[in-house]
């Protein structure tokens, strides 16, 4: 009996998608790539990187280097020679360069002094093949010339002043062509304020001083130089100029003094003023000023002892008792004071309001001793400076310091919105108070107009306002908790930190005021997502481990505690003893270190071709002792054990190579990671035997390559001397394209002249 038509269909069917799962299943597979050789086995078998023997070349720098050593530059110049002629020999029978003739150069000319070796750089520099290093030293030799370092200083010195003439002046004249139709006032003002600030330039310039220093290096190192004579009229020149700046600056600051009255500043600085420019007219004028006010101020003391003396009410037993009493007295003898009739009928209400006072606070009642200061402080007695002083103190009238400082906040807040920048008052241009006043009245009249732009930007750019409130509201919940006051000052604080985004402060002041159970859960809930951003950017693995159990112990119940458990097992498993990274493109770049006597990588993990294998960008990373950790693309992390003396000669090329950059290159700076030249120096002594499992020991060091440490390309300055400036605000309704000379950057020494 046949099957029915159906039933064949549904057959076919069935055979149809048996095949399909077939199909798939084979082209799956197909994509699959088995591991390559290389991936399963990165690293060659390593040769033993044993100790050289010398060649002819390295004995003879051997010699020279140990002639350099024993001070005997005739010699080590012989054996110069020799080397030379040994290394011309190696290079006939087409062997690869050593550079050591370079490197013996050098070392003979730096013990025949610093001037030959600068003489020699010239010569160096027009050498194509020349090492690097050895290039950049030439350069510096040459750069640290006294006469090139004095003629840099001044070069540097005229192209400041005239830049920054020209960009004073540009700003307000390119608002002037710009924009001056829309604001005329902010345009002229600004145009006059810059005219105004040209007396701004000192004498002498922290450039000139630097020329002069290098100047009298240089004669005192070649006195009879060729240059010399025109380098003596130069350096007569700058110490005029130098010793006319200092007398200046003395006299303004001697006349500054005399302005605040502290005459015995101006009596010092007089002195120095004579000093430097004996017999001028200036200094013996400041002299007599600090003189007749320090005379006049011993009158006013003489005065005001005699007049203390001859008050016989100091001298009242009654009001002396009472006084030592109320600095030494138990609260007990204080309280009984107050109803003595002698107090009562012999001393002022002040006095009696300030005693009370003094009682309130042996006894803790706080709130009564601030009413008794506040009447002592109006009463208009002698005893009242007493209480006014107490009560400005914080410490002593916390609240009253909350209230003073949420008042100042309120105040500055509202001076910021109608005034703007003359919220801080005239701008500072070394000009009499008045004049700079008057020349900041038509910013007022903009101020006014921009007022409903501040007030868009008011919560943000006022945010920042009450660091005073917050010290005040602090200084009372501590030392009075349960005071009055504290619940409304704990809401405070704890709205402001949380606006701030402060959740660890916002969650203590909600708890101590008794907030709800959903605003504690969504502070906590903010927290512990802030410590897990704090954790994932620290990069030491003990502090993220310590930041993963404070969540998990302090915020057990929020979102963020599962995420810094699963990320907390992941470091157990992933923290070696050291973190020490060797990026792919490093790898590239130094071959050295990936040869079969050091890392012994295989070089079809580096050739560009997938399918053979290739080391991921982490690269290589060194995880303690002698192991290394392979990173490859695709697949799981390879760890192997290198020989001791390979590793050691790894370690050695590692830190030349960072050496070699530092003085190759002008825009690397060191980078000190003492964890990490412990550790290679152990490497390099043959001491890894143990691995330092200390938290304190671990390195986290990286070899980057000159691309990934400095960028793609290398930045060099625009030969233009003209850069155009883009400047505009709302605030003050402008827009200006504004050109602009380059001004020189400061030389690194420049804090040693000014």
């Amino acid at each position: 009996m046949t099957g029915c038509p159906s039933s064949a269909r549904g057959r076919r069917a069935v055979a149809l998608l048996q095949a399909c799962v077939a199909v798939a299943l084979i082209a799956g597979c197909g994509t699959t790539r088995p591991p390559a050789p290389a991936e399963l086995e990165p690293l060659a078998p390593a040769r033993h990187a044993g100790d050289a023997l010398p060649d002819d070349v390295e004995r003879a720098a051997g010699r020279l280097a140990a002639l350099a050593l024993a001070d005997l530059p005739d010699a080590a110049a012989q054996a110069l020679g020799l080397l030379r002629d040994v290394d011309a020999r190696r290079r006939a029978d087409a062997r690869a360069p050593t550079g050591l003739v370079d490197l013996a150069e050098e070392t003979v000319r730096a013990i025949a002094g610093s001037g030959e070796q600068a003489r020699r750089a010239p010569g160096l520099l027009e050498r194509d093949t020349l090492d690097p290093a050895l290039r950049r030293r030439a350069e510096r030799a040459l750069e640290r010339e006294p006469l090139t370092v004095a003629e840099r200083a001044l070069r540097d010195h005229r192209q400041l002043r005239r830049g920054a003439i020209f960009n004073r002046l540009a700003a307000p004249l390119a608002r002037a062509a710009l924009g001056g139709g829309l604001n005329p006032i902010e345009t002229g003002r600004s145009l006059l304020s810059s005219l105004l600030t040209l007396h701004h330039f000192p004498v002498a310039s922290t450039r000139e001083r630097r020329a002069l220093r290098a100047y009298e290096a240089f004669l005192a190192r070649e006195p009879a130089a060729p240059e010399a004579p025109r380098v003596r009229e130069q350096v007569e020149e700058l110490r005029a100029r130098v010793t006319r700046h200092r007398h200046e600056a003395a006299v303004e600051a001697g006349e500054r003094a005399l302005g605040r009255g502290a005459w015995n500043a101006a009596l010092l600085y007089a002195a120095r003023a004579e000093r430097i420019h004996p017999g001028d007219a200036r200094n013996a004028s400041l002299e007599q000023g600090a003189l007749a006010g320090a005379a006049t101020r011993d009158a006013r003391i003489r005065a005001a002892l005699r007049a203390r003396a001859d008050v016989a009410e100091l001298r009242d037993p009654v009001r002396h008792a009472l006084a030592v009493d109320m600095l030494v007295g138990t609260p007990g003898s204080l309280a009984a004071r107050l109803d003595d009739p002698r107090v009562q009928g012999r001393t002022d209400p002040g006095a009696r309001a300030l005693l009370r006072a003094v009682v309130a606070s042996a006894t803790g009642r706080d709130a009564e001793r601030i009413e008794a200061l506040e009447r002592a402080a109006g009463s208009g007695e002698p005893f009242a400076r007493h209480a006014t002083a107490v009560l400005r103190q914080p410490d002593q009238d916390p609240y009253g310091a909350y209230r003073r400082a949420r008042s100042g906040e309120r105040s500055a807040r509202t001076r910021w919105l109608l005034l703007g920048r003359l919220a801080r008052g005239a701008s500072e241009r070394d000009l009499p108070r008045p004049v700079e006043y008057l020349i900041d009245v038509p910013t007022f009249a903009v101020s006014l107009i921009t007022l409903p732009l501040r007030a868009l930007q008011y919560g943000r750019a006022t945010r920042f306002m009450g660091a005073g409130v917050l010290a005040a509201g602090e200084r009372y919940v501590r030392r009075h908790p349960d005071g009055a006051h504290s619940p409304r000052i704990h809401r405070d604080l704890e709205r402001r930190y949380a606006s701030a985004g402060l959740w660890a402060s916002a969650l203590e002041h909600g708890r101590a005021r008794g907030a709800g159970e959903r605003t504690l859960a969504r502070y906590h809930a903010l927290l512990a997502d802030a410590l897990l951003e704090v954790a994932r950017r620290e990069r030491r693995p003990e502090m993220r481990a310590a930041v993963y159990g404070s969540i998990l112990s302090d915020h057990p119940d929020t979102p963020a505690a599962a995420t810094a458990r699963e990320r907390l097992a992941a470091l157990f498993d992933e923290t070696s003893p050291q973190s020490i990274r060797l990026s792919r493109e490093f790898l590239l770049e130094h071959p050295r270190i990936r040869e079969v006597d050091t890392l012994a990588l295989r070089p079809e993990l580096l050739d560009g071709e997938a399918r053979n294998g290739e080391v991921a960008e982490e690269g290589v990373m060194l995880i303690g002792r002698t192991w290394v950790r392979v990173s490859l693309e695709g697949r799981e992390p390879v760890i192997r054990e290198l020989p001791a003396a390979n590793f050691a000669l790894l370690a050695a090329l590692l830190e030349e190579s960072r050496y070699r950059a530092l003085v190759a290159d002008e825009r690397e700076s060191p980078e000190h990671d003492p964890q990490r030249d412990l550790f290679l120096e152990r490497a390099r002594l043959g001491l890894l035997d143990r691995a330092d499992h200390r938290p304190a020991a671990r390195s986290h060091a990286e070899f980057l390559s000159a691309r990934e440490r400095l960028g793609t390309v290398r930045a060099r300055e625009s030969v233009l001397p003209v850069e155009v400036v883009v400047r505009g605000d709302l605030e003050t309704l402008g827009l200006s394209a504004v050109p602009r000379l380059r001004l020189p950057e400061p030389a690194a020494d420049a804090f040693l002249y000014e």
